[in-house]
């Protein structure tokens, strides 16, 4: 019966079997032991020194034990191993008994029990060994975490204290920065202001410069032209005295030629019809000069009217110049009035010469003959004199005057103030007809000249031819032609100094007339000089006020900008200590900054060691849910078909 139970296993159980299983179990478990080992090495390593040493003792210990055990069993299995492989076994087959079989059952079952007890018993080292390292385990994890949020408390404490402080720096910083900031545009402002008041009180002092500039330029002009006038004047009292001369040496000629004028007798009559129109000439002359007197003199009561509605400041102001100018026309017309009695007094001379002249003729042919060829020297001279002075003087005068007229039309009239500008047309058209009767009169002497030269040169011709006659023939009727002539030349010589005398009365008059106007319109540009002297005088206290307030202001702001100095001086000191500062904030921002990092990497390292610590820990966790499992099986050696495969009868064989 129990052969065919022990037939029934297909696989009998052996020795090897035994000892392998538990050979390889035991190394399976030292193999799962030395990676906790590892593992525990590493945490204790990093954990604490009296830990590791403890750890260690203790693992020595066990390690001898198991080691011993180990040592053992593998004895047993190589006797076992070799006994199978020789094939000694205890019993042979043919010998067997069943109570010597009975005996080996027995012996072979106290060995598997005995082997099983210290499988037994090496599970349950292991167990305690496991459950000591799940404890040390968990003590290490509690502490290991204790020590990490430990740690992340101080980092994160830290961290913070450093994040506030950088914080209220960089809040501090920020403040100075923009309060430097604020102060620098202020002071930028400020010296933009100082700088356009720099400006504008510069284009204040260039326009006075150019202001007085200009009234220098307008003085020196003034004395330039005064300088012009006053040649002028010279050159004009020259000539005056020049004419004076020529007419003092003209009165002595016809002084000496008084005694050589009775060969005119026969044109006294006429003489004294042209005197006579002379007269009629004279008077109307006077009349108009009346009537000059009678304008000049309403002209003086309606400046006088004028100059009482005018402020007596202004009128005492003015009173000099116009009495100046008055002197000055009262001097002109003096001289006019001394002029004209000149030309009376010539004309008188003239009447007298006229005679004289007709006495001598009437007289002696042989001195009227000697009287006219003096004469016609001295009219050869004198229109020769006229001819190269007088003559082109008078066109250049003309053209002047032309030209000037032209040039007060292009530019739109005279130059004049508030109260002239509606005399501009009238003054102009006069000025025309002056210009065109001075245009005449001109060609008229150039006509009178040119006629007188022919006349002498006429004479000169016959004269030659009358005295060959008078060498050879001596008539007299050829003397009396020569008389004729002579009488002739005189009267047309006086017609032409008549009709000279008539242009200087008409020229003397037209400049009474422009006297006159040129008077009131010195009133006038006097008037206008008070008006604009009274003007620049308030412009110039408004300017010296304006000054003034400028000196103030430029006081002002150089006293603030001796402020400002003294605060950029005073932040210049600040800047070096800020500068300092900021490099010690930078420094120790960056010295925090490192150990941030340092932290950082420890943290990292850390946790690191936690995932590693993790990882041991569900390997452990698996080992010992494994270790669970295989302490739930049922551990039977002889229900397991290994240990029965060796175990069968050899007759079957």
């Amino acid at each position: 019966m129990r052969s065919q139970e022990f037939d029934h296993h297909d696989s009998p159980i052996t020795i090897e079997d035994i000892y392998g299983r538990t050979f390889n179990r035991c190394s399976d478990v030292y193999a799962d032991e030395a990676s906790p080992k590892k593992c525990s090495t590493d945490w204790q390593t990093e954990t604490s020194h009296e830990e590791i040493s403890e750890k260690d003792s203790f693992a020595g210990d066990t390690d001898i034990e198991l080691y011993k055990k180990f040592k053992e069993a593998e004895d047993r299995a190589t006797i076992l191993s070799e006994e199978f492989k020789k094939g000694n076994f205890p019993f042979q087959y043919k010998e067997l008994s069943v109570p010597a079989l009975l005996q080996t059952i027995r012996t072979l079952t106290e060995e598997r029990v005995n082997m099983a007890l210290e499988v037994s018993s090496v599970l349950e080292d292991m167990i305690a060994e496991k459950a000591f390292f799940r404890e040390k385990l968990k003590l290490g994890k509690v502490e290991l975490d204790s020590r990490t949020r430990k740690l992340e408390r101080e980092k994160n404490e830290l961290q913070v204290s450093l994040e506030k402080e950088l914080d209220r720096r960089s809040t501090e910083w920020s403040h100075k920065l923009e309060k430097l900031k604020t102060e620098e545009s202020r002071l930028r402002e400020r010296v933009r202001e100082l700088a356009e008041q720099n400006v504008y009180l510069q284009r204040e002092v260039s326009s006075s410069s150019e202001r007085e500039m200009d009234v220098r330029t307008k003085i020196t002009l003034s004395e330039k032209q005064l300088a012009d006038l006053s040649i002028q004047a010279k050159d004009a009292m020259e000539e005056n005295r020049y004419l004076q001369k020529t007419l003092s040496e003209i009165q002595e000629k016809a002084q000496a030629a008084e005694e050589e004028r009775d060969c005119i007798r026969r044109s006294h009559e006429e003489k004294v019809t042209e005197c006579k129109d002379m007269h009629r000439s004279i008077s109307r002359l006077q009349r108009t000069c009346s009537d000059q007197e009678k304008t000049i003199d309403g002209l003086r009561g309606l400046c006088e009217a004028f100059g009482k509605k005018i402020s007596q400041e202004q009128f005492d102001f003015g009173t000099t110049k116009l009495q100046a100018e008055h002197m000055r026309l009262t001097g002109v017309e003096h001289a006019l009035r001394k002029e004209v009695e000149s030309c009376r007094g010539e004309v008188d001379s003239l009447r007298r010469e006229n005679i004289d002249l007709l006495n001598r003729l009437r007289n002696d042919g042989k001195e009227g003959a000697f009287s006219t060829f003096k004469l016609d020297r001295e009219l050869e001279n004198r229109v020769g004199c006229l001819e190269s002075r007088i003559v082109p003087l008078l066109v250049e005068s003309s053209q002047l005057g032309r030209k000037l007229i032209e040039f007060v039309k292009g530019n739109g009239g005279f130059i004049v103030k508030n109260a002239q500008g509606c005399l501009d047309g009238q003054v102009i058209v006069e000025c025309e007809v002056k210009l065109q009767g001075l245009e005449r009169a001109a060609e008229n002497v150039t006509n009178s000249v040119w006629t007188v030269s022919s006349v002498l040169q006429e004479k000169t011709i016959p004269s030659f031819g009358d005295e060959s006659q008078k060498r050879n023939e001596q008539k007299s009727e050829d003397i009396n032609r020569s008389a004729l002539k002579a009488e002739t030349l005189l009267t047309s010589l006086l017609r032409e100094k008549l009709y000279s005398k008539e242009l200087d009365l008409e020229q003397m008059q037209a400049e009474l007339a422009a006297a006159v106007r040129g008077n009131d319109v010195l009133k006038c540009e006097l008037q206008n000089a008070v008006d604009n002297c009274s003007c620049i005088n308030h412009k110039m206290k408004e300017l010296e006020l304006q000054m003034m307030k400028k000196d103030e202001t430029v006081n002002q702001l150089q006293g603030d900008l001796q402020e400002c100095k003294k605060e950029l001086a005073v932040v210049r000191g600040i800047l070096p200590k800020v500068s300092e500062e900021r490099d010690m904030m930078w420094e120790e921002v960056k010295q925090y900054s490192e150990k941030n990092m340092l932290l950082s990497s420890e943290i990292s390292v850390l946790r690191k060691k936690i995932d590693a610590l993790d990882e041991d820990i569900l390997v452990k966790e698996g080992q010992i849910t494994i270790l669970k499992d295989s302490l739930g099986k049922p551990f039977d050696l002889l229900a397991s078909p290994d240990s029965t495969d060796n175990f069968y009868w050899r007759d079957k064989r």
